[in-house]
């Protein structure tokens, strides 16, 4: 099993607490840009016919569909202060699908999807499976050889968790392996449905944690995520803000993971918001002292 990278303290507090600090990995060799990739890509069928990379982007085509890759800061709420922007947030982003209905023509003009949307309505497994490892590997490509620093947050469908018999993760890996990407800098988000059958999502976290990545869990709720054994907790857990009167949840959240710490968890599991509304909602949370959470937009 790959060691996971250690995560030094913030070097502003004796002690950075469970909820912080999300340090960014030493700086990197360069990866490779948008012209190396494209030669790599050669290699990775079906995804080359999949997946076009132009000069400064890369783009899916799949299904008469045009997809493209919207980025989400992830803030440090502590250091950023007012800017919602995500241009001082180095720790990573969040990577979803943007999506065009087109013709076979690819109209340009075309209105963008909502891709939550676009993912529940289709109902061919095979198709569904194709597209969720199609747009990981764009996301990824349109992060990487654009020279973004921090994490890359790629979520995974739950019916391809579900499609997969074992050892999720090897396919991937080995997709990014061919891309001359680091797996250690790349956070799978496992989805709320699977986060409640806590053998599935044990066995999860040890396998794509096996092949490098690291591994983020999304909850409503942090405890049964905290039964788990303390060496096989996520790397993080993401927290749907929802509506202002969940305020008085957040207290519960960082004091479930300071019992998790308390435990002796070899790595802190940290809690990031999402679903965060606007600066208002970011003010609410800094007065709990909670340290990270996605800038405002959709997810």
């Amino acid at each position: 099993m790959t060691a996971r990278p250690s995560l030094p303290p913030d070097p502003g507090t004796n002690d950075p607490g469970p909820c912080g600090t999300i340090d960014a990995p030493a700086p990197p060799a360069p990866h490779p840009g948008f012209a190396d990739m494209k030669r790599r890509l050669a290699s990775q069928p079906p995804l080359d016919e999949w997946i076009d990379i132009q000069q400064d982007r890369a783009v899916g085509i799949l299904e008469h569909g045009r997809f493209e890759t919207r980025f989400t800061a992830l803030l440090d709420l502590q250091r950023t202060g007012g800017d919602t922007s995500g241009t001082t947030a180095a720790h990573g982003h969040a990577a979803h699908p943007g999506w065009r209905a087109q013709s076979l023509a690819f109209d340009r003009t075309a209105v963008l999807v909502s891709s939550a949307a676009l993912f529940a309505s289709i109902g061919k497994t095979s198709l569904l499976l194709s597209l969720d490892r199609m747009t990981r590997a764009l996301h990824a490509i349109n992060f990487f050889a654009s020279g973004r620093e921090g994490l890359l947050f790629l979520p995974v469908h739950e019916r391809l968790l579900n499609g997969v018999r074992h050892d999720h993760g090897r396919y991937f890996a080995a997709v990014l392996v061919a891309l001359g990407i680091d797996a250690a800098r790349v956070v799978i988000e496992i989805p709320r449905a699977c986060a409640t059958h806590a053998p599935f999502l044990d066995y999860l976290v040890r396998s794509y944690r096996g092949h490098g990545f690291k591994v983020a869990v999304n909850v409503s709720r942090p405890d049964g995520i905290l039964a788990a054994p303390p060496s096989n907790l996520p790397d993080f857990m993401i927290a749907e803000m929802g509506s202002a009167t969940d305020e008085s949840r957040i207290p519960a959240w960082i004091a479930s993971l300071d019992e998790a710490a308390a435990r002796g968890a070899t790595t802190r599991c940290r809690l990031i918001v999402d679903g965060v509304e606007d600066d208002t909602a970011l003010a609410r949370l800094r007065k709990h002292a909670l340290r990270y959470a996605f800038a405002p937009a959709a997810r």
